[in-house]
């Protein structure tokens, strides 16, 4: 089995080691025809904010929560559906673990505008956070699973509606 690290590199579960399951959910939140994306410090992409599934949470709990930790914003997830699905396998390097994770992206709109970011840690896990055009976002300058659901939803996008 072949899991990524951060830069893409591929590696190989070493013998006697084991994998763990690391569910994963992340929100598309438009608001003024802009998607909230996080840069993420490790890698330097764009990504959408979210990560791992806490074991006492639901997967919307989980985006929710991770979108507040990455961003500072209050969200709500507006349909229970994901808008995209995907299994992968990665590495982390500063922990020395291997996962396997099922990511989930559902859309989400700002329960209001109030933003808090007190408790973001800008040097070691973001970078910056920022509203982009769908226009402006380069795809070399994200990371991959963002690349894969805006190429998923490029046509649905363009007549996407906006949080009020």
């Amino acid at each position: 089995m072949k899991f990524y690290d951060c830069h893409g590199k591929e590696h190989e579960l070493p013998a006697g080691k084991t994998w763990e399951w690391r569910p994963s959910a992340y929100a598309f939140v438009m608001h003024d025809k802009k998607l909230l994306l996080v840069k993420d410090a490790t890698h330097g992409k764009w990504e959408l904010p979210g990560g791992g599934i806490e074991p006492q949470e639901s997967i919307l709990e989980g985006a929710v929560r991770e979108v507040f930790e990455e961003t500072g914003y209050n969200i709500r997830i507006t349909d229970k559906r994901p808008i995209y699905a995907e299994d992968g396998s990665f590495y982390f390097n500063s922990i020395d673990k291997y996962f396997r994770t099922i990511r989930l992206v559902y859309f989400g709109e700002l329960e209001n505008k109030i933003q808090i970011t007190s408790h973001i840690d800008f040097e070691h896990e973001i970078k910056e956070i920022k509203w982009h055009t769908l226009e402006a976002i380069k795809p070399e300058e994200t990371d991959s699973m963002l690349a894969r659901v805006l190429n998923s939803y490029q046509p649905y996008l363009s007549s996407f509606h906006t949080s009020p």
